[in-house]
């Protein structure tokens, strides 16, 4: 492209093609949404991190296949608990160009293998109309690489979580 030039923001455009297949179910008191899908992307866009700076690129071919579930369960008058779960599977399949060098077959920053949503609400009803309504909800994704082209940063990271003896050893 003319104007891709290192430092620029500029990025052609993403060209997409989906395949999804999926159940939904609802028994009143249970319902469950499930998809898989398959996902490629001509051109991706991505933010390359080079140190100084990022640098948006199209990668020649991104792609994704997942696996998404939603459920909800009411057991009682007011109650209801949700999950919702995701899980991922990215990689560049063709990004010889990206600003740190070729990124093909290594998997897109950004982008957790899990993630997954677990609430649970009462709502309560007043005689007068209403309503007290409680809420918790727990959000969880998989560690995740947070930019391409950091990998010294991503072994720091690392080697923090690791036993003392094995953080010694590291330096």
């Amino acid at each position: 492209m003319a104007n891709q030039t290192y430092g620029s923001r500029f990025a052609g455009p993403e060209s997409s093609t989906v395949y999804e297949i999926g159940l939904k179910a609802d028994w009143g008191l249970v319902t469950a949404n499930l998809a898989a899908f398959d996902q490629r992307i001509n051109g991706f866009q991505s933010n390359t991190f080079t140190g100084s700076g990022f640098v948006l690129a199209n990668a020649g071919k991104q792609s994704v296949r997942g696996i998404e579930f939603e459920g909800t369960v009411k057991p009682a008058k007011g109650w209801q608990f949700n999950v919702a779960m995701t899980y991922l599977d990215p990689k560049y399949d063709s990004f010889v160009l990206s600003a740190v060098g070729d990124l093909s077959k290594t998997r897109p920053a950004g982008i957790p293998a899990i993630s997954s949503t677990f609430a649970a609400s009462y709502d309560h009803e007043f005689d007068s109309g209403h309503h007290l309504i409680l809420r918790g909800d727990f959000h969880y994704e998989s560690p995740v690489q947070i930019a391409e082209g950091c990998p010294a940063s991503l072994m720091a990271a690392r080697a923090l979580r690791l036993p003392q003896h094995v953080r010694s050893a590291v330096r």
